[in-house]
């Protein structure tokens, strides 16, 4: 472990411990983005597809497919990590987990305060009565499980793609611009703004159930005087896929028929322009598809571009983690956390379970 971190954890009596995918991929359970992540399996749908409420309503057999494959993983074991944290909870220096991971490594590894943000496939229930089930049940099915005590879909207890999304989404995106001068898009959630501003977006992922909340969020930010910049090019190709003939073209010329991977040269001037005038950085996720050639230039440049900003940067989340390290600029950051999700709840100025448990303990 780095001594500065070591040195921080014997001098605390009360953490709470963050994490995301990354804690869990020593042991054998892949991420989203790497190589081998699911974002690069393959298969009739997009994984972010299968793994969505619309889909699992609409397509449940493909559904399930998809889920007994790739999310219930048999005989993954706690890793270094894992056990680490357990122990520091057994000596009474760690008060919470609170963690983006479905896989229940935190607890087998020993952990009992552990808050599953997004659920686990350790827990399923009957959509009809309510009735819970183990992992075996779902596993052992086959095709749509069914409740035996009154034939209800037995749905996994995970947080599915377009599942939690409601007006508090919204306000605690405001409350986020409120706390920033300047708020940076990039990635997935940039088509949807882009979207969003009357853009054509080709074949890209975005979200088009969230466009009218992103046209709120740039009103908003107008309404404040925040900056909200846009890309003004991209990177498109007609799939995901190494080796792709990748375009450099401005956001109002995406060929109908490809998909925006990247920010282009112009719009990572632009972002590294606001950035070398920032005091803090937060930076939340990747611009592009970086661990697939040719589409990582956006994130490596403003990954270098952090790396020589004078600002203190915070880097949240295992995507953003992977890329940093990835070009070995890590030691180059202010503070690093694989726990995405929460870092976002936490500027949003939600009250996270964990505080909540740290608060009910007078701590």
């Amino acid at each position: 472990m780095v001594p500065a971190l070591e040195k921080i954890i014997q001098e605390s009596d009360s953490i709470v411990f963050f994490g995301g995918a990354g804690v869990s991929t020593e042991s054998g359970i892949p991420d989203f983005r790497s190589v081998d992540g699911l974002y690069h399996q393959k298969y009739d749908y997009p994984p972010e597809t299968i793994l969505s409420h619309t889909f699992w309503e609409q397509n449940p057999e493909e559904f399930y497919r998809f889920y007994r494959d790739k999310l219930i993983v048999k005989g993954a074991r706690p890793n270094a990590a894992h056990l680490r944290l357990a122990k520091l909870e057994r000596e009474g220096r760690l008060k919470a987990v609170v963690t983006q991971n479905i896989d229940g490594l935190h607890q087998a590894a020993g952990s009992k305060t552990v808050y599953e943000l997004h659920g686990s496939t350790l827990r399923n229930y009957c959509t009809g009565c309510g009735k819970f089930y183990d992992i075996d049940f779902i596993a052992n099915s086959t095709g749509v499980p069914r409740c035996p005590d009154c034939g209800g879909i037995v749905k996994p207890d995970v947080v599915l793609y377009e599942e939690g999304l409601d007006d508090e989404v919204v306000s605690g995106a405001v409350q986020a611009i409120r706390r920033a001068d300047t708020l940076i898009v990039g990635g997935g959630i940039a088509n949807t703004f882009l979207a969003a501003a009357g853009y054509s977006v080709g074949t890209s992922l975005y979200e088009p159930e969230l466009v009218d909340d992103a046209k709120k969020v740039m009103a908003k930010a107008k309404e404040l005087g925040k900056t909200l910049p846009l890309p003004v090019d991209v990177v498109t190709a007609k799939e995901l896929a190494p080796g792709q003939t990748a375009t450099v073209c401005d956001v109002d010329k995406v060929p109908a028929d490809e998909m925006i991977l990247d920010v282009g040269p112009k719009t990572v001037e632009l972002y590294a322009g606001l950035l070398q005038k920032a005091a803090t950085v937060v930076w939340n996720g990747p611009v592009g598809a970086f661990e697939t050639d040719p589409f990582g230039a956006g994130t490596k440049a403003l990954a270098e571009a952090l790396a020589a900003s004078p600002a203190f940067v915070v880097v949240g989340g295992g995507d953003s983690v992977a890329a940093v390290e990835s070009y070995g600029l890590a030691d180059k950051m202010g503070y690093i956390s694989t726990g995405g999700g929460a870092s976002l709840e936490l500027l949003e100025g939600k009250l996270l379970p964990s505080v909540a448990a740290l608060q009910d303990r007078g701590e």
